[in-house]
């Protein structure tokens, strides 16, 4: 299944879900933003099944985000989700906590 594209990321939180970045998924490299944070990850597809790797970091001079229980300005994590149309839906994980996580494709790279 082709997931290239631009994709909105969401984590389920306290007030539902919330927004956290914008992805850019192209040849199994994955590409994320927001104004104060990034991930570079890689990412592979099998089937239905979409699993992804990446280290996030926040900006320089940004308060670092709580996620997955920690306060840190980098951190490693993993998804695990299925891909079900346009949308992709599974959990994120640091390996310690998890957090229900969602993409919706937003438009084709260039």
């Amino acid at each position: 299944m082709n997931v290239e594209g631009v994709w909105k990321i969401e984590m389920f939180g306290p007030y539902g879900w919330e927004a956290v970045g914008t992805a850019f998924l192209d040849g199994g490299q994955y590409r994320e933003a927001d104004k104060d944070s990034y991930v570079l990850g890689t990412y592979r597809v099998s089937g239905d099944e979409f699993e992804l790797e990446g280290k996030f970091t926040t900006v320089s001079g940004s308060q670092p985000k709580t996620l997955f229980g920690m306060n840190q300005r980098e951190y490693k994590f993993a998804f695990k989700g299925k891909i079900e149309g346009e949308t992709i839906r599974g959990q994120a994980t640091n390996g310690e906590y998890s957090v229900a996580s969602r993409a919706t494709r937003v438009g084709d790279l260039a």
